[in-house]
């Protein structure tokens, strides 16, 4: 999932696909920071939200959530399933503010 050199769509398809057959992550953190690079793409969104769903079991890091959030804000208004799965993930992670902003 760290593939820097991948162009970034190359990455957002390769990394939804590793993350629709795994539930474990490594890096949340970066995982949501990338994402935020194309924030109206829907793989993105799902990025971002699986970072906030299967987190740390110890609580949220603040990074993530305010690179999932930071994404969220910079998406298109449209809602997409992609969009919802974000302000429900970012809802479960504390973020009110930022799922309704």
């Amino acid at each position: 999932m760290f593939a820097t050199d991948l162009d970034q769509d190359l990455w957002l398809g390769l990394t939804v696909a590793t993350l629709a057959q795994q539930l474990d992550l490594k890096d949340a953190d970066y995982l949501a920071k990338r994402a935020g690079r194309t924030p109206s793409s829907p793989g993105a969104q799902f990025i971002a939200a699986a970072a906030l769903d299967h987190g740390p079991v110890s609580g949220y890091r603040g990074r993530t959530v305010r690179h999932a959030a930071d994404l969220d804000a910079a998406a298109p208004c449209e809602q997409t399933p992609e969009r919802e799965a974000l302000r429900v993930a970012l809802i479960n992670a504390g973020a009110i503010d930022a799922a309704y902003g």
